[in-house]
């Protein structure tokens, strides 16, 4: 009499299917705020990094006496730029979003906007 019954128990039931498919929504909706926040976290650091490394090739070359941050025009300093580092990285953060150069100081960075008085040069055109 068991063995007829077991026997024709095979699979799941509906129930257990709905189950199963509510646990696995719950853990999407946990883990996708995770997942997206760490992918900005990621385009924010790779920004630093680009940064950093657009600002010691301009250190580099300002010290070799290959351009003068002063004197020199935005299209010399990003062909001197471009010789180093080919292409000159994007930012990956904000969509519009260029790296800009501080003539003064040498100090490279990312941002929405820069000055147009010369003390700046886009990087990015």
């Amino acid at each position: 009499m068991f063995k007829f019954l077991r026997k024709n128990k095979k699979g799941f039931t509906l129930t257990e299917l709905i189950v199963v498919v509510a646990i696995l929504g719950v853990l999407a909706a946990v883990v996708t705020p995770m997942i997206m926040n760490n992918a900005n976290e990621a385009r924010q650091a790779a920004d630093r990094a680009n940064a950093s490394t657009i600002e010691n090739t301009v250190k580099r070359l300002v010290a070799r006496g290959t351009i003068d941050l002063a004197t020199a025009t935005e299209a010399q300093v990003i062909t001197a730029i471009e010789a180093e580092l080919n292409p000159i990285p994007v930012p990956q953060e904000t969509a519009g979003n260029v790296f800009g150069l501080n003539r003064a100081t040498a100090r490279v960075t990312a941002q929405p906007t820069f000055a147009t008085d010369g003390t700046q040069v886009n990087l990015n055109p």
